[in-house]
């Protein structure tokens, strides 16, 4: 039997907007029969991120076209 892949949708927001999109997408995905689980980048432990099969980032970004803070953590995952 093979093992079931889950849709991995990690967002990055200061304003909430990346969660709204990323939110809508993981119900897309769902209602589409897709396993999913959405999670900020700052509840994600980056160190796992090679042992996933497919993941989605949705980032907006803030003010002057700065980072989110909580995607910092990642981008810096070596």
């Amino acid at each position: 039997m093979e093992e079931e892949v889950k849709l991995l949708i990690l967002y990055a927001s200061q304003t909430g907007n990346a969660l709204d999109a990323a939110e809508r997408l993981g119900r897309e995905a769902e209602r589409r029969g897709c396993p999913v689980t959405v999670l900020s980048t700052d509840e994600f432990d980056a160190g796992s991120l090679p042992n996933e099969k497919i993941v989605v980032f949705v980032v907006s970004t803030t003010g002057q076209g700065d980072t989110p803070d909580s995607l910092k953590v990642v981008c810096l995952f070596k």
